[in-house]
């Protein structure tokens, strides 16, 4: 079923609290289009674990948590900290956003039935171990690949071998696969570089193919008289995430690498003692939602809805 997009009334069907905790500022790899641009700070990341623990556990409601960083694996506690997540009751979900740089019998020690491993590839730091650890890592845990594309020809080769590879794991527990386009052009988040003929026709093709497996992420969209499910790949590529002006029930929360708590959208911050989490609903003010996390927190094109 198709839905035309000036129809469109809402995007989304609800998602409990997402929290997203940096566990650290700094990272092993320096990418040329990471946009977070890692850095050693001086935190005293195993205090503030202690302070930002007791917080969360007085949530009163569902939520899901995605540990990202810097490289979350390089907290000195990590372990501690997903077997504590593991033990509360109101986090359904633990998001581990890894580059998957830590060798594979690191991962022996993290046992958690609530685990979704996110494991993005980076070709500009593709050493062949990539894959192999992703082929012995899929059975334990749900994941996915956030598979970044960055303009440069010299990366296309192991690209398209990396994602060959992926795409011939013959198993229902195999990663669901996301093409990211990683550059911007100059402004706010709401276009991309054109890349050299080969790398579009690549990421063209790529996408194709992703978007028929069934076992991609996918959103709701609704019109008057009409609901449809698509994948996220196709709710991007039709630039339906184009919301500004849209009311959008968000309602997540950025622990930052220091202890202080942002709400997603807002330039707000207060320390973690302070933080309340709690949220309300705002009117879009970006030309675009790139974060596709959010998406699923009900938006309206109606404002008074």
């Amino acid at each position: 079923m198709k839905i035309n997009q000036k129809e469109i009334t809402q995007v989304g069907h609800g998602s409990p609290m997402i929290i997203n905790w940096e566990l650290v500022s700094h990272c092993q790899f320096k990418c040329s289009y990471c946009y977070y641009d890692p850095f050693e700070s001086n935190t005293d990341y195993e205090s503030l674990q202690k302070i930002i623990q007791k917080k969360i556990s007085n949530i009163d409601q569902p939520f899901v948590i995605n540990l990202i960083g810097g490289e979350p694996t390089l907290h000195p506690n990590f372990s501690k900290i997903v077997s504590f997540l593991q033990d509360l009751e109101k986090c359904t979900e633990i998001r581990i956003v890894t580059n998957l740089a830590k060798p594979i019998h690191f991962w022996d020690s993290i046992s958690s039935t609530k685990i979704v491993l996110t494991a993005s590839y980076h070709p500009e730091y593709d050493n062949g171990k990539f894959f192999e650890k992703i082929n012995q890592l899929y059975e334990k845990f749900d994941s996915d690949v956030p598979f970044l594309v960055p303009n440069s020809l010299i990366h296309l080769p192991r690209m398209k071998k990396t994602l060959e590879n992926l795409l011939n794991i013959d198993s229902p527990r195999s990663p669901t696969i996301n093409i990211i386009r990683p550059h911007y052009k100059s402004g706010y988040s709401v276009s991309f570089e054109q890349y050299p003929e080969e790398i579009e026709l690549f990421i063209k093709e790529a996408t194709t193919i992703i978007s028929k497996n069934e076992n991609q992420e996918k959103i709701k969209v609704y019109s008057k008289n009409k609901e449809i499910e698509m994948a996220k790949s196709t709710f991007f590529d039709l630039n339906m995430h184009y919301l500004k002006g849209w009311k959008c029930n968000i309602n997540a929360f950025i622990i930052h690498y220091n202890g202080y708590v942002s709400s997603a959208c807002r330039n707000d911050k207060k320390h973690i003692i302070t933080a309340k989490f709690k949220s309300t609903p705002l009117i879009c003010p970006y030309q675009a939602c790139e974060c596709d996390d959010f998406w699923n927190f009900e938006k309206y094109r109606n404002a008074n809805e």
